[in-house]
Formats: C-alpha cells, sequence, structure tokens
C-alpha cells in the first residue's frame, strides 16, 4: 500500500470522514487495474473487506508493507501521515496483530511524519509491532528505476525483497540502508555520554547573534538566562518569535511577533527581512495535544505539526534574506525517538526534526521558481522575490535534542498530568540545570564534529549518509528498567539485559504441542512491544499466580488504582483514554493474554463491570 500525499485536500470529504489517496497494493495479490483507489476515513466506515484484507497481510510473513513517497511539502506529509493513522486505527479496531513495515524514504525531511507516528503505535497496541526501514532515493525502484519501476512484477518484486530484509531482523525496530556501495544495512544505536561539562563553559560565539522560536516559554526563559549571564551573549544580540504580541521577557532582548506558519508573516516582518548575519537558530516552539491512535483528528494532527513545521519557513526566509545561519537546534522529544501512547500527534511533528539531523534539510528553495517553494504550507512564495539570493547557500548543520521532560519548566512542569505520567513511566522531569547544561555539550560536540571533518561531504550526486548533516541526541533521565521501553534495540548500549525469566525457560521445556500456542517467540515481536518480563508471573496478580480469577484480577487492579470504589463508572474514577489503554497493555503482559482494546476503553462501564469482563478472561 502507498502512501501519497497528492490526493484529495483536507476538505474533501465522504460521510465526516477524510478520504486518503492509497495505491492498493497488499501482499501476495494483485495489483487491482486501476493505479490508485481512495479508502475513505476508517472513522466514517471503511469497507469491512477492505479491512479485513489488511488484517491478513499484516498477519502474513512479510507483513503489512506500507510505502510512503517522497514529499517534501508538510501539507502532503501530513496528508500521507494521516492516511496512517486511517489504517491503523482500522487494524486496532478490527483486532488485527502482526507487523506492519513502513518504507521510508531516507531524504531529508521526506516521510517524518509517518516515521514519527509510527512510533506510538505499538505502544498503544501491543499486537501490532512496526518496523521502519529507510532507502536511498537512488536505492528506490519507484522512484529511481523510470520505465522499469513503473512495471508490476518489478514493484512487487523490489518491495518483497525490502520486506524480506525486515522479516530477517525483526529484532529491530528501525533499518538504515547505507546509500554508498555495498549499500550495508545500518540500525541506529544510542551511545552513552559519560561526562558533562559545566554549563558556563564556552559553547557558542558570544558576539553572534541567535534567533529563538519558542523563547517566551518556560524552556525558552531557561535557555535565554544560560545564553545571557553564562555564554554571555548581549541581549540586544536575542531574537525571540512569538505568534502574540508580548513584551520582552528580559530588558534588551528582542521580541518579535510572527507566525511561523504562514510565510507571508514572516516576510513581511521587515525587522527579520534586515535581521544581518544569524549565527544559530535555536527552535524551541511545539503545542502539546495528546490522544489516542483511535481519537485522533486531523486537525489535532494539524495542531500539534505546525509549530514544529514552521522551522522550514523560517529557513526559507533565512536563505533568501541572506542571514546564513550556521547551524539549527531543534528541541524534539524522547517521545519521537522510542514512541509514546496517546502521542501520535506530537510524535509526528518532532519526527520532523529527528529527520531532519538524520537526512538533512529539504532542498533550497533558492535559486528556484518563486512558485515552487520546497517549504511548507504553501507552494506559492512569489513575495519572497527580492530577496532570493543568487547562488544557493550552504544549509545549516542540524542538531536535533529529543528531550525528556524538564521539572520546573515546560509541558511537564511539577503539578502536570504530564508530570505525573512521567514519573509513573521512570522518566524523571530533568532540572534546568542540567537540561541546559546538555544543550552546551551538544553544542560543543557539533561544533568539534564540524571542525573535525566528522560531519561528511555529500557523495557524488549530492548523496549524504545517515547523520552526515547533522546530530541527534537524547536528552533525559530515565530509568529504563522502569520505561516502557527495556527492550528498544536502540538502548542497547544503554540498558543492561535481565536474565531471561524463569516462566520462560519452563515454558521451552513444555512439550511440542504447547510450544506452538505459546507464540510468538524470539524474534517475532518488535522490541518496541516488549517489555521486561522479570516479574510477570512471580505475584498472584500475574498469570502464573495462584488464587481464582476474580481474586487475581482484583489483587492486580489494586496495585494500579489510587480510588477503589467498584460501583463507579471508570471515569469518576479519574481514568482517561490514555489511563486505559495503559492499564490493558498492563494486563496483557502480567496475564499473557490479548484482549480487545474495546475491553478497557469504554470509560462509562463501572470498574465492577471491568472486573467481570476480565474475570472470564482469566
Amino acid at each position: 500500500r502507498t502512501l501519497k500525499g497528492d490526493g484529495p485536500s483536507p476538505s474533501s470529504n465522504r460521510a465526516g470522514g477524510t478520504s486518503a489517496p492509497l495505491s492498493a497494493v497488499p501482499e501476495g495479490t494483485r495489483a487491482p487495474p486501476s493505479p490508485s483507489t481512495e479508502l475513505p476515513g476508517v472513522l466514517a466506515g471503511a469497507e469491512e473487506v477492505e479491512i479485513a484484507a489488511l488484517a491478513a497481510a499484516v498477519a502474513s510473513p512479510l507483513g503489512l508493507l506500507l510505502y510512503v513517497s517522497a514529499e517534501h511539502e508538510v501539507a502532503k506529509q501530513e496528508r500521507q501521515c494521516w492516511a496512517l493513522i486511517q489504517i491503523v486505527t482500522a487494524l486496532i479496531r478490527h483486532g488485527a496483530a502482526g507487523r506492519i513495515v513502513v518504507v521510508c524514504p531516507a531524504e531529508s525531511t521526506c516521510g517524518g511524519l509517518v516515521t514519527g507516528a509510527s512510533k506510538s503505535v505499538c505502544l498503544e497496541a501491543p499486537e501490532l509491532t512496526v518496523q521502519r526501514i529507510y532507502v536511498p532515493a537512488e536505492l528506490n525502484v519507484l522512484k529511481s528505476a523510470g520505465v522499469l519501476g513503473a512495471i508490476e512484477a518489478v514493484a512487487a518484486g523490489w518491495l518483497r525483497w525490502l520486506g524480506t530484509l525486515a522479516a530477517t531482523h525483526t529484532h529491530e525496530v528501525d533499518l538504515w540502508m547505507d546509500p554508498s556501495p555495498p549499500h550495508a544495512l545500518l540500525a541506529p544505536r544510542l551511545v552513552a555520554q559519560r561526562s558533562l561539562t559545566s554549563s558556563m563553559t564556552p559553547a557558542i560565539d558570544p558576539h553572534g547573534i541567535y534567533v529563538v522560536t519558542g523563547g517566551t516559554g518556560g524552556v525558552g526563559g531557561a535557555l535565554v538566562s544560560w545564553l545571557l549571564y553564562e555564554q554571555n551573549v548581549p541581549a540586544e544580540n536575542l531574537v525571540l518569535l512569538s505568534r502574540r504580541a508580548l513584551p520582552p521577557p528580559m530588558p534588551g532582548v528582542r521580541c518579535i511577533q510572527a507566525d511561523l506558519s504562514n510565510p507571508a508573516s514572516l516576510a513581511s516582518n521587515a525587522e527579520l527581512t534586515h535581521l544581518g548575519t544569524v549565527e544559530g537558530v535555536f527552535h524551541l516552539a511545539g503545542v502539546l495535544d495528546d490522544g489516542l491512535l483511535t481519537n485522533m483528528t486531523e486537525a489535532r494532527l494539524h495542531t500539534a505539526v505546525q509549530p514544529k513545521a514552521g522551522v522550514l519557513s523560517l529557513l526559507d526566509l533565512a536563505t533568501r534574506c541572506r542571514w546564513r545561519p550556521r547551524w539549527l537546534l531543534a528541541a524534539s522529544s524522547t517521545s519521537s525517538l522510542l514512541g509514546y501512547a496517546g502521542q501520535s500527534n506530537y510524535c509526528a511533528a518532532n519526527g520532523l526534526l529527528d529527520q531532519m539531523a538524520t537526512f538533512g534539510l529539504p532542498p533550497s528553495p533558492a535559486g528556484t521558481p518563486a512558485s515552487s517553494s520546497a517549504y511548507p504550507y504553501s507552494s506559492a512564495s512569489s513575495y519572497l522575490d527580492p530577496y532570493q539570493p543568487e547562488h544557493a547557500e550552504p544549509p545549516p548543520l542540524v542538531l536535533t535534542l529529543n528531550f525528556g521532560p524538564w521539572g520546573e519548566v515546560g509541558m511537564a512542569r511539577e503539578g502536570t498530568k504530564a508530570h505525573q505520567l512521567s514519573l509513573q513511566s521512570g522518566e524523571l522531569p530533568m532540572a534546568s540545570s542540567a537540561a541546559v547544561a546538555c544543550i552546551a555539550q551538544a553544542l560543543r560536540h557539533l561544533a568539534s564534529s564540524a571542525g573535525a571533518g566528522q560531519l561528511a561531504p555529500p557523495l557524488p550526486g549530492g548523496i549524504r549518509p545517515p547523520l552526515g548533516h547533522g546530530r541527534q541526541f537524547a536528552v533525559a533521565d530515565v530509568e529504563w528498567w522502569r520505561s516502557p521501553w527495556p527492550s528498544h534495540p536502540l538502548l542497547q548500549g544503554v540498558m543492561k539485559r535481565l536474565p531471561q525469566p524463569l516462566a520462560d525457560v519452563e515454558e521451552d521445556e513444555a512439550p511440542s504441542d504447547t510450544k506452538s500456542a505459546r507464540k510468538p517467540k524470539k524474534g517475532a515481536a518488535s522490541a518496541e512491544s516488549k517489555g521486561t518480563d522479570a516479574s510477570a508471573g512471580s505475584s498472584g496478580s500475574g498469570s502464573g499466580g495462584g488464587g481464582g480469577g476474580r481474586e487475581r484480577v482484583e489483587g492486580f487492579l489494586k496495585g494500579r488504582l489510587s480510588v477503589w470504589q467498584p460501583s463507579l463508572p471508570l471515569a469518576e474514577l479519574g481514568l482517561d483514554s490514555l489511563d486505559l489503554v495503559q492499564l490493558r497493555n498492563a494486563f496483557q503482559k502480567s496475564f499473557k493474554l490479548t484482549l480487545p482494546l474495546a475491553t478497557f476503553t469504554n470509560a462509562q462501564q463501572t470498574l465492577e463491570e471491568l472486573m467481570g469482563k476480565l474475570e472470564v478472561k482469566v
């Protein structure tokens, strides 16, 4: 199945749902005569036979292959992402289980929204595993093979080859194909930084001009204080951008009202267009609007994507006005790096920033016709003509930082629900001083990498290897063993492995007729969806405990609910949809069962009614 971005606009609805253009090429079947067909928005009721075919593909040995076409415009990428969310929602409601393989372009920001959103799937629906395989343009048969790629047998064979590659590495969730011969298959890993230098050690040029988006928020305030008082940047050299007209947070700092999602607004701002040479850009803007995949809407996706993707409009202006920034620091999230339940839209938005660091920025619109801007929401940029340079400027280096929660400021500050959820999931909200010291360390690392020639120049044809023009760091304080990600492949160099649980060893020694019933075994599930099983089955609340079903279910729930009133609806006990999804995931892990999502997500059922449903299952 192909996710394209050139279909009907978001306003083209049928029966209240958004149509997503998808070329139907289900695994194991011939492609239909028409090259593309429309799958109605699943919330409007897609054909059951269509969803059944997708579910069958998910359960097949190669899984459901989703091909993401290369689109530079963010509006088209949003349509691709929305199509993915529709498909996944339909599969969850159908009760599908198995593997989804997302074939992504290894090309600038293309596919960043889709790949980011896909990382939340396994955290909300553990019965679905997702792999992503990133393919360079020169190895993409559907893009670079011309007429050959249009031949159905050739395209199908190439996609099956990619599916086979993914199927032979089921323990990996992300695979990169090296663009340089012999095109080795790569897998990303986190590497621990063992030391942290003082935040007062010089990290930037104190004489440069710095533009900060989102600089009027709590995290922005901490960054501005660091720039002023520890890096000795003059106040007049700091330019903060805000959608609202706000007074400067500190004397001398310039605060400019500008809407990043509106290129015309940026281009008409005389202060920005005459800013002169800029040393660096800090992109901190962001909006959090949590919601499960099954409750996601296209409008909520757009709300989360808009402030993050707005940096592309700013870089467009920077190119045309010759700011010549040396680097861009983009504030991303651990949610888009590792996945997080209830944040598919936020994961998507930050996935765009992660993609920038890995595969570079989109082609600069400099030197192209004014009507063919590569950047984000508008295809017309004739109003930027006066600032178009004669020659394209080198793009800035990209430094993406995947932040965990900040404890004193920001979206997860103390007293918010996000703060509480972070503590529950093992993410310890950081002190601002520690987070700022990590920012300084990352900037020094970027400068030293560039100075030492470690940021590789483009290969022939302008090709860059992954992370060839940027760097990416996770900045977080996490008790990994208590987090949702203890078995994630990214953490192999960070997370110490626990020994295999005794219960699993006993299962391996069981008779052959019981072995088959207990699959999947090793390698059959993505590490994204697996937790550490050391405690599963070791207490009365797990599958290995004694006692009747009622007592075991009650023991499990009492250990996870702060209020115990069986006669009240779940909503009145303070449980929202995300809480219920996490409760379901914990139940399935503890009892080694798979239950429909609907068993838990009806917040109007009483706790007594939920216990009755679960008692029968155990």
